[in-house]
């Protein structure tokens, strides 16, 4: 027995050690960014309810701000495991931006090797600027926006949400300048019905589920991408759903004296237009043309597509943008219709490797038209802040 405890031991001894050399060849980082501006805004809503001004502090109209670890260790033969998690907060407030999720923004871990990559956990969507496997970081000067600046979220079909759980991602190695990403996700673990029970629905019908399939090419100046993404709709939001999906073509290139950019785009069976950039801005815009029932929609398609570029600037960087957005259902008794546009001017200044000032002017307008009534609802803002990275 004396020489089993003995044994037992030095083995657990051995494999503690083993843990702790580990944890310490790790390479961990901490990180983030904090983003606050001021921000004016005139808002038209082309109703009877007529024009209003605002003058506020505003988190993140430069950048998300965020912060986050992440780590990763060199496992020999071209194989590395990494880690990332990240959270998203409000600096003007200090709360957290999803209430409940410590690591609301990203939680994965990963696989690198000469096969390419996986990651499993909590990610954002392949149709963003956002995460470690976004595809749309390079086909807009302004990404997701400076404040409602230039914020691509204008013109694509909206999806049920930009981030899910227990999702699956696997990038490939590049070939000639081709890289393939496809994503998967099994949707939320649980789902609450009406009666207060807790039900399994993770990868059951009760549940978005989302999916990704994109290929981008780079070669010298040019990067492109083309990305596919559908939602299974979960049964249990709505009856009878029609799953939604969209498709993106856009890319960039590098003239040298400044860089181009353009980006087209269709979506079909969309819930709603978009809530995030101006549209939040513009009030009951949906509710005068069919008491609220726009955000319940599950027929909008349309098409938009933004042609921007970016060119040095007394020693920063201007930014210039514009796009738009047709949209329509047939869900309803009568047809509705949405044109929408925007124009965007901004520039960004380096004060250091970590600090960066912003300011931009945006004009935001759109045209909503059912059962004979059409209000034009329109947004200027101008905002300026400042981003500090670590």
């Amino acid at each position: 027995m004396t020489i089993h405890r003995t044994a037992l031991a030095a083995f657990v001894t051995a494999a503690l050690g083993a843990v702790a050399s580990t944890a310490f060849a790790a390479d961990v980082e901490v990180y983030g960014r904090a983003d606050l501006g001021l921000s004016f805004k005139n808002v038209d809503t082309g109703t009877s309810e007529g024009s209003y001004n605002t003058f506020t502090m505003d988190p993140s109209n430069g950048t998300s701000s965020r912060f986050g670890f992440r780590g990763s260790e060199d496992l020999g033969n071209g194989y590395q495991v990494k880690f990332v998690l990240e959270n998203g907060f409000n600096p003007d407030t200090g709360d957290m931006v999803t209430a409940g999720k410590i690591f609301d923004r990203e939680a994965t871990l990963q696989l690198h090797g000469p096969f390419g990559a996986v990651a499993l956990g909590r990610e954002s969507i392949l149709g963003t600027d956002g995460g470690s496997f976004n595809l749309l970081g390079n086909v807009n000067p302004f990404g997701t926006g400076i404040g409602i600046a230039g914020n691509q979220n204008m013109i694509l079909g909206k999806l049920p949400a930009t981030r899910y759980d227990n999702a699956v991602t696997y990038r490939s190695p590049k070939a000639a300048g081709l890289q393939l990403t496809a994503m998967y996700t099994f949707g939320d673990n649980e789902y609450e019905d009406e009666d207060g029970n807790t039900r399994p629905a993770e990868n059951k019908t009760l549940t978005n589920r989302y999916s990704g399939l994109g290929v981008t090419y780079t070669t010298g100046a040019l990067s492109t991408v083309l990305l596919w993404e559908g939602v299974n709709e979960g049964a249990a939001l709505r009856d009878d759903p029609e799953d939604m999906w969209r498709l993106t073509l856009g890319g960039n290139y590098d003239f040298g004296f400044m860089r181009l950019y353009a980006m087209a785009h269709y979506f079909k069976n969309a819930d709603a237009l978009s809530s995030t950039g101006g549209w939040d801005t513009i009030k009951n815009v949906n509710g005068f043309l069919m008491d609220g029932t726009v955000n319940a929609a599950d027929e909008l398609k349309g098409y938009g597509g933004i042609l921007g570029l970016d060119t040095p600037l007394a020693g920063g960087k201007l930014l210039v943008g514009l796009g738009g957005q047709k949209a329509e259902s047939t869900e309803f008794e009568h047809k509705f219709e949405a044109d929408t546009w925007f124009a965007a001017l901004g520039w960004q200044y380096q004060f250091s490797k970590t600090a960066r000032f912003y300011s931009a002017l945006s004009y935001v307008d759109a045209e909503y038209s059912y059962n004979g009534e059409t209000v034009d609802p329109s947004a200027v803002q101008v905002v300026s802040g400042l981003s500090v990275y670590f």
